[in-house]
């Protein structure tokens, strides 16, 4: 039992990292800020304002922790039986 729970947690978490790992564009926000990451995957977020600048830094951070926001959102409805 617990290897298949291991097993699908990892398989989990392989996916969501496939699906947000170190993507190129931005969806739906053109023109608020610019993500660009250098070689060793570290964001750099550059905007014209703040509040788009803290946009930007958020969405970089669900790219990079997008299951642990998800895990946190889980525990906290109580669903991580």
């Amino acid at each position: 039992m617990k290897l298949t729970t291991i097993l699908f947690y990892s398989l989990f978490w392989l996916f969501l990292y496939k699906l947000t790992f170190l993507s190129p564009e931005t969806p739906n926000t053109p023109h608020r800020f610019t993500l660009a990451r250098d070689t060793q995957g570290v964001p750099h977020v550059y905007a014209k304002t703040y509040k788009d600048l803290v946009f930007g830094l958020g969405y970089a951070e669900a790219q990079d922790r997008l299951f642990g926001l998800y895990f946190k959102k889980m525990l906290v409805e109580g669903r991580t039986a």
